[in-house]
């Protein structure tokens, strides 16, 4: 889940207690314990590693006889550990870097040229991911493309942490007429907001962000924004904006490929084109893998377009006596929680 830190494998195994079955054995997995997940190609028999992780959770109810754990690879530490640092105009790249130095794991494929933006800002108290996201964030603000922050092992097998533009298009193509079995396409109103009030520091409303088109459509829907000095009121009050949000998913027989933080192309009666894959869920059961797709556009749509302006929407100047519509250094950004890991089920796994 490209709004989550990691992935997870979930598995369970037969279990049992010598007072139910003195002949069986039992498979001795304890947490902390480093486990791979491994597919084998149908046609080279090539080994591939999906996953490897770590051993954190154990669980067993004493009426059951199977035993149920959960690893995590190795991006839990960034989101467990937190990080107090000032990065003054490094380049992305460099600040990834560094973070994955403080947090212990190290870096991996960073080539993306989105990367050498100079970005500055303070991880107060942040979680490593948290600050990695962060950055991202201030890079997307520029390019508009999301980013994918994932863990894969090298050529020794040594976890390293990779950073891609969320754009990558995967071989397979996803069909109703072959892979698909089920597909949803939904749209709502519920998240819409179509005007913003923007106030100044007394409180009085001094003018209105709002998209006309979608006031008559659907009707008014207002926010407020109180302006403040360390931000451009009309831009905040614009990035409060949101139109009408849209929603896709599609379950079908499992590819290793399809993997949060990559394009798939689809075609299916509802849903035509390359999505980007923001959540996936693998399982396999009974021999057979099957997967869960969250799809979303490659480039979020700009919520603010065609937005006008009424009265006066700046009404605060800006710390350090930029005017009032001027440019504004630093924007802050809503950052997102990422300490839990997504949901990925599998069954074979393989101690090492």
């Amino acid at each position: 889940d490209l709004k989550q830190a990691g992935r997870k494998v979930d598995w369970s195994i037969a279990y049992t207690t010598p007072d139910k079955d003195s002949v069986w054995t039992n498979v001795v997995v304890s947490v902390g314990d480093t486990v791979t997940l491994t597919y084998i190609d149908d046609k080279t028999s090539a080994p591939f590693v999906l996953f490897i992780g770590r051993v954190f959770l154990r669980d067993r109810h004493s009426e059951s006889y199977t035993m149920e754990f959960t690893a995590y690879d190795h991006l839990i530490y960034a989101a467990k550990s937190k990080i107090q640092t000032k990065f003054d105009n490094l380049s992305a790249r460099d600040i990834i870097t560094q973070i994955c130095g403080i947090v212990g794991i190290t870096a991996g494929d960073l080539s993306c040229k989105d990367l050498d933006q100079k970005l500055s800002f303070i991880a107060d108290g942040m979680t490593g991911t948290e600050a990695i996201q962060k950055a991202l964030e201030m890079v997307k603000a520029a390019t508009k493309y999301k980013y994918h922050v994932y863990m894969a092992p090298d050529t020794e097998g040594k976890q390293k942490l990779n950073v891609v533009r969320a754009d990558n298009t995967v071989e397979t193509i996803l069909s109703n007429n072959v892979n698909i079995t089920a597909a949803e396409h939904g749209e709502s109103l519920e998240n819409m907001v179509n005007q913003v009030a923007v106030c100044d520091s007394a409180g009085n409303i001094t003018g209105y962000v709002k998209n006309e088109d979608d006031i008559k459509a659907y009707g008014l829907i207002q926010d407020v924004y109180k302006a403040s000095e360390k931000q451009n009121s009309e831009q905040a009050a614009k990035a409060m904006l949101r139109k009408v949000s849209e929603n896709s998913h599609v379950d079908a027989l499992g590819d290793i490929q399809c993997i949060a933080g990559y394009a798939v192309t689809i075609q299916e009666e509802q849903i035509t084109g390359k999505f980007l894959i923001e959540a996936d869920s693998h399982k396999v059961q009974n021999g057979v893998h099957t997967m869960s797709l969250e799809l979303t556009y490659l480039v979020d749509p700009d919520q603010a377009a065609g937005a006008t302006t009424e009265g006066n929407v700046n009404p605060v100047t800006l710390k350090g006596g930029a005017p009032a519509g001027g440019y504004l250094d630093g924007l802050d950004f809503t950052l997102l929680t990422h300490n839990h890991p997504d949901h990925y089920d599998e069954t074979a796994v393989k101690l090492i």
